[in-house]
């Protein structure tokens, strides 16, 4: 009796312990992880040497996500953050005639703006946009800050790998915590400037991008929009992208460019547990789906004067990202997934794992 007394006693003890096992501890992943992968041709060659970046959280579940419109506040927000103390232009009182559904064969984007006179002395634009499908129907919102009234830097171009200001990452940081505090930097580099009117010129900016955090996790961003078609009735409807806010800070005189972009709404008291796939287990997936996904370009090898394809994996990373359900097309939800970032072009994910199922998830169709 009293040995199964002290059998209880012990799981009693431990028990909590493995409940609250942090996610590190579920997928048991390394801080680092290298191997070669081939296809079976051996003409495919994806040399693995990454950091393997996972949340530093107690859990990862499921959670329903929809799409939301831009909100005034949204806007005001925007306009405290990136105006500051400067007086700006007025607003309505609210957008709900912008962001409400009617049938219409118009596509144009509806647009407010705003202008005023920044410190330095130059202009500066704040836009919003309800862009529409073509039968009037809503499609995404957008909402856009120019620091100098004119597209000086374009938040929709990729950010270039290179080292940003400190000072420029601070004042990124601070205007999104304004704007929203769910917001996180996910990705920073340096963007190409632009003249008026002589195309692109010499000048740099920081460039850092944003994603909504769930419960201290990271939304996953890279370079792969979601904008493939969908085929319901024949109506070859857009998708809708990811949410993201790209903010941009001008290295000469520290002017603000901003673009966000498709808002959703995260239902948190509604996440569902899930059990996550080891480390290992994601990586015996990946070391056979990564080389046959590329092993198309062997192709061309020849052309290319190449003996092999090559790729290198630098990033394997734990975040969320948005999937389309399955039974409901319209909805959404965030699921924990694994990337694997191309050294060649840190932005561009090789492959997306759901880290549940083991699935494969295609960035430009969302699931």
């Amino acid at each position: 009796m009293k040995r199964i007394l002290s059998i209880i006693l012990t799981l009693s003890l431990l028990l909590p312990a493995i409940a609250l096992a942090d996610v590190q501890s579920q997928v048991e992943a390394p801080a680092a992880y290298r191997a070669v992968w081939q296809s079976n041709t051996g003409k495919t060659i994806i040399t693995v040497d990454a950091v393997v970046e996972v949340p530093s959280v107690q859990q990862m579940m499921v959670y329903p996500a929809s799409q939301r419109v831009f909100t005034i506040d949204d806007l005001l927000h925007v306009a405290t953050a990136c105006f500051g103390d400067i007086p700006y232009g007025s607003y309505p009182n609210n957008l709900d005639s912008l962001t409400q559904c009617g049938a219409s064969s118009d596509p144009t984007a509806v647009v407010i703006q705003a202008t005023s006179e920044n410190a330095a002395g130059n202009l500066a634009l704040l836009t919003f946009n309800q862009l529409r499908r073509h039968d009037g129907n809503l499609w995404y919102g957008m909402i856009q800050f120019e620091g100098r009234g004119y597209a000086r830097y374009r938040v929709a171009d990729l950010p270039i790998a290179g080292a940003v200001s400190a000072d420029s990452r601070e004042k990124a940081g601070s205007i999104a915590r304004v704007i929203d505090p769910d917001m996180a930097l996910v990705y920073e580099g340096l963007s190409m400037g632009y003249d008026d009117d002589s195309g692109m010129s010499g000048l740099r900016g920081d460039m850092f991008v944003f994603t909504r955090s769930i419960n201290g996790s990271p939304v996953a961003w890279t370079s792969k929009e979601c904008y493939a078609y969908d085929n319901f009735g024949d109506t070859y409807n857009l998708k809708i992208p990811y949410e993201s806010m790209t903010v941009i800070i001008d290295r000469q005189d520290g002017s603000v460019w901003l673009q966000w972009q498709a808002p959703h709404t995260i239902d948190l008291a509604s996440g569902q547990a899930v059990t996550l796939l080891s480390f290992n287990q994601i990586m015996t997936i990946a070391a056979q789906l990564l080389p046959l996904k590329y092993q198309f370009q062997e192709q061309y090898l020849s052309t290319s004067n190449q003996d092999a394809n090559r790729l290198t994996v630098n990033r394997i990373t734990l975040s969320y990202s948005r999937m389309q359900n399955r039974d409901n097309p319209t909805g959404y939800m965030m699921v924990p997934v694994w990337d694997f970032f191309n050294a060649e072009n840190p932005a561009e994910s090789l492959l997306t794992i759901n880290a549940v199922d083991g699935t494969v998830i295609d960035r430009g169709f969302g699931y």
